[in-house]
């Protein structure tokens, strides 16, 4: 079964237009990214913070936190773009 895909240009934020992509390209996407959250050094348990728009991807990120049991800890919403990278 295919379930439709949008994409997000990197820069501007702008979607693009839907593709369609299996079940199985989801589960490799979502593995791929938690193997590399380990790699990095993330471990079960920790905390980490994700800053981003509404999109495929942030929903494959949190997927793939969830699959290594990474707490997702989103930042509040009056919290400035400055502040977030600084810490």
């Amino acid at each position: 079964m295919l379930r439709p895909w949008r994409t997000v240009h990197p820069v501007t934020g702008e979607p693009k237009e839907y593709t369609f992509i299996s079940y199985k390209a989801l589960y490799d996407a979502r593995s791929a990214l938690s193997s590399g959250l380990l790699a990095m050094g993330r471990r079960p348990g920790e905390n980490m913070g994700l800053y981003s728009i509404n999109c495929t991807e942030w929903c494959l990120l949190e997927a793939a936190m969830t699959r290594i049991s990474v707490v997702s800890a989103g930042p509040h919403l009056f919290i400035l773009s400055a502040q977030l990278t600084s810490a």
